[in-house]
């Protein structure tokens, strides 16, 4: 926006001279122009190519942004995966299922009873700890 000046100055050392009709020869070369509001000196020519692919790449960034928070949003509901299960279907095909730590970890443990621990206890005081460890992996379907 290109707006008349409302006057011109001119600065010295102690004091500034205006005036409201310069000579045109000496605008510019003694007598500045003196507007209501500052002007824009805005030299901004943007390079539309450039600006479109940085436009791309922002969206890209978005998506990558939004998949990410809905694998979080998966995470705390289902747990981390901690690996993967891969077999072969009827047909041939190959199929990989992802675990989650929810998953795979949903068996509750299985302690000893009382007479199962006074058993332990008759059988091999010596070696109780082991047989101990034992018969809890036995309990819990840990091969030994």
């Amino acid at each position: 926006m290109n707006q008349k000046p409302v006057a011109w100055f001119h600065e010295e050392k102690y004091k500034t001279h205006f005036t409201t009709d310069p000579s045109d020869d000496m605008i510019g070369k003694y007598w500045q122009p003196l507007y209501t509001t500052p002007q824009s000196n805005n030299d901004f020519k943007p390079d539309w190519d450039t600006v479109k692919a940085y436009d791309e790449k922002f969206a890209e960034m978005l998506d990558e942004i939004q998949r990410l928070r809905a694998e979080l949003k998966q995470q705390e509901l289902h747990g981390p995966i901690v690996g993967t299960k891969t077999w072969f279907s009827e047909d041939g095909k190959i199929i990989q299922q992802e675990l989650r730590q929810s998953d795979v970890y949903k068996r509750e443990w299985v302690g000893l009873t009382d007479e199962e621990r006074r058993q332990i206890a008759l059988d091999d005081p010596i070696d109780w700890v082991a047989a101990i460890e034992a018969k809890l992996r036995e309990k819990n379907g840990y091969l030994s």
